[in-house]
């Protein structure tokens, strides 16, 4: 699959999420779960790979890594 913008119209959401779950190293179910807040997850966190949308973690920590690597992705396809 190639790596495109995530704002990319002719990708669908489900593209979207899968696209972003490849290049971040996480299991597409794992990221669309996290796309709702939950008792352990409250930091909100949002990509640019995920067309802005946010997402929830737990640590603050986390939440820098996972915009690293979207900053990351970024440079490479702009």
């Amino acid at each position: 699959m190639a790596m495109t913008a995530p704002h990319d119209r002719r990708m669908s959401p489900e593209e979207i999420l899968s696209n972003a779950a490849a290049v971040l190293g996480v299991d597409a179910r794992a990221l669309r779960a996290l796309r709702e807040p939950s008792a352990h997850r409250q930091i909100p966190v949002r990509l640019w790979l995920l067309g802005e949308e946010p997402i929830y973690v737990s640590t603050a920590q986390r939440a820098e890594e996972l915009q690293a690597a979207d900053r990351s992705y970024q440079l490479t396809v702009r």
